[in-house]
């Protein structure tokens, strides 16, 4: 329920508006490699997307593995385990950007983006 009213205030005005100050950097990208073909992205991509899926069943398999060792419910198990592992690499990016002074990056990747006012 509380979800839900979460949703409904979103939906009237985002929460929250970038601004400009005199802190605020421009974003430059990183020049782009050449020499990468199209094929060689795409490969990347799928490999990368089978790690993404072989981990997926591993969390899962853990997670089977500490309901049945522990007795817990595997409602919580699923809800505190997995959800907390799952989140491990949005704190690594919010760690990385911080470290880099990319705060943008770091806001950028918890909340959804509005475009600068």
């Amino acid at each position: 329920m509380i979800y839900l009213y979460g949703l409904s205030l979103l939906r009237r005005e985002p929460m929250w508006f970038a601004r400009r100050t005199a802190d605020t950097r421009q974003d430059v990208p990183a020049a782009t490699p050449s020499d990468v073909s199209l094929r060689r992205l795409w490969l990347r991509l799928a490999a990368l997307a089978a790690v993404v899926a072989a981990t997926g069943y591993l969390i899962g398999q853990g997670g089977l593995g500490v309901v049945a060792a522990s007795g817990l419910p595997s409602g919580f198990v699923g809800f505190t385990l997995t959800t907390a592992i799952t989140s491990l690499p949005e704190l690594i990016a919010l760690i990385a950007a911080i470290r880099i002074g990319a705060l943008t990056l770091g806001i950028g990747n918890i909340l959804p983006r509005r475009s600068l006012a």
